[in-house]
C-alpha cells in the first residue's frame, strides 16, 4: 500500500481510536417479542401482580446482560428502550380487548 495517501483519516485508523458497543445479538433480535411477552403475561394479573411481573422481568435482564458483561450505562439504556416497548405493548393489548368487548 506504497501508494496510499497517509493523510487521509481512513489510513490513520487505530483500534486505539475505535469505540463500539456490542450488544449480544440475540437479545436485540428477541427484544420485540420479549416486550410483547412480558406485557400480555403482565396482563394476566391483577394490575399490582402485573407491575411487579414487570419489574422483576427487566431486573432479570439486566441481570442477564450484566453477566454477560455489557456495560451498566448501556444496559440501564437497553432496559429504558424494553420497558418502554413493553408500555406499548400493554397499551396495545389495552386497545385490542377494549374492541373486542
Amino acid at each position: 500500500m506504497a501508494d496510499v495517501p497517509d493523510h487521509l483519516p481512513l489510513f490513520k485508523w487505530s483500534a486505539q481510536h475505535a469505540r463500539a458497543t456490542v450488544i449480544p445479538f440475540p437479545y436485540a433480535r428477541r427484544r420485540d417479542d420479549l416486550a410483547y411477552r412480558i406485557a400480555r403475561r403482565a396482563a394476566d394479573f391483577r394490575p399490582h401482580k402485573g407491575e411487579e411481573h414487570i419489574q422483576r422481568q427487566l431486573k432479570l435482564q439486566f441481570d442477564t446482560m450484566k453477566r454477560r458483561g455489557i456495560d451498566d450505562d448501556r444496559i440501564r439504556a437497553e432496559i429504558r428502550v424494553l420497558e418502554t416497548m413493553v408500555r406499548l405493548e400493554q397499551a396495545a393489548l389495552q386497545t385490542h380487548w377494549g374492541d373486542a368487548g
